[in-house]
């Protein structure tokens, strides 16, 4: 019943029925309030799905549907309150899965693209820069094959975890696929905040692991692009820094390079 749903007794609505705006999450208010006014106005039935502050303030997903009708020359309405709250969980559980890696738990490819879309949007209505680091680590594959899935897959998650502690809240780290991760650093002022970053991602690379007595290590080679300098599309945002990760991976030494550098360093016979 609606106590149960509410926190509130049936007597409660009906003396007063205004206290039912009082039960609805802050963030749907305005919205419910306006959409069914104008329902009541127009004599129109009206649905919708929203959230609700239950029994000890427990928020709660509802779906209110309502009818009007005559009732003695009266306008009266029946209400169907309806807790799916269950099903809630479910269909946000699904979206997490649909939109994250299975194994690390970071942001796979699709959700990297809507995240890089947004912060490129935003980036050129405010007048900011997007960095872009694509990380490709070194020594996976022979590790990987000589010890098996398991312990690759160990390795992944361990990358991952230190990976998101090197980055900003404001950051997306994402899996870019296989061994590859992309890390979107947002609202940048210049390279300093980049090289900021970089040098964190330094201090965890390589990594030690050992196996059965035996040691093995895990670097990386890093290719960073920045909009608007570098690219002015996600796409060629993308592109530059694969690039410049590439040119990286070649020559050992060369922990990181920056797609702006990447004329000068490649004519310099590295």
């Amino acid at each position: 019943g609606i106590y149960n749903l509410l926190g509130i007794s049936p007597e409660t609505v009906r003396k007063s029925p205004q206290i039912l705006w009082s039960r609805i999450h802050h963030s749907d208010l305005e919205h419910i309030h306006s959409q069914f006014t104008k329902s009541t106005v127009r004599n129109r039935a009206f649905g919708s799905d929203f959230r609700v502050f239950g029994p000890d303030n427990v928020p709660k997903w509802v779906r209110l549907s309502t009818v009007p009708y005559k009732r003695d020359e009266t306008m009266a309405w029946y209400a169907i309150l309806t807790d799916i709250t269950p099903l809630k969980i479910v269909e946000q559980e699904l979206t997490r899965k649909a939109l994250h890696d299975p194994l690390t738990g970071l942001p796979n490819r699709e959700l990297f693209n809507d995240r890089l879309d947004l912060a490129v949007s935003y980036a050129q209505r405010y007048q900011q820069k997007v960095g872009l680091i694509f990380i490709d680590l070194n020594g996976f594959k022979p590790v990987n094959d000589r010890f098996g899935h398991m312990f690759g897959d160990s390795v992944l998650q361990t990358v991952a975890r230190r990976l998101s502690k090197c980055a900003r809240k404001t950051d997306t780290v994402a899996r870019f696929g296989g061994d590859e991760f992309v890390i979107i650093l947002s609202s940048l002022n210049d390279r300093n905040d980049v090289e900021r970053i970089l040098k964190k991602i330094r201090d965890i690379m390589p990594m030690n692991f050992e196996v059965n007595g035996q040691p093995c290590v895990i670097g990386a080679s890093m290719g960073i692009s920045i909009y608007p300098d570098d690219a002015r599309t996600t796409l060629g945002l993308i592109e530059a820094a694969d690039k410049a990760m590439y040119c990286a991976k070649k020559n050992p030494s060369q922990e990181y390079l920056f797609f702006k550098d990447l004329e000068e360093f490649t004519q310099g016979g590295a």
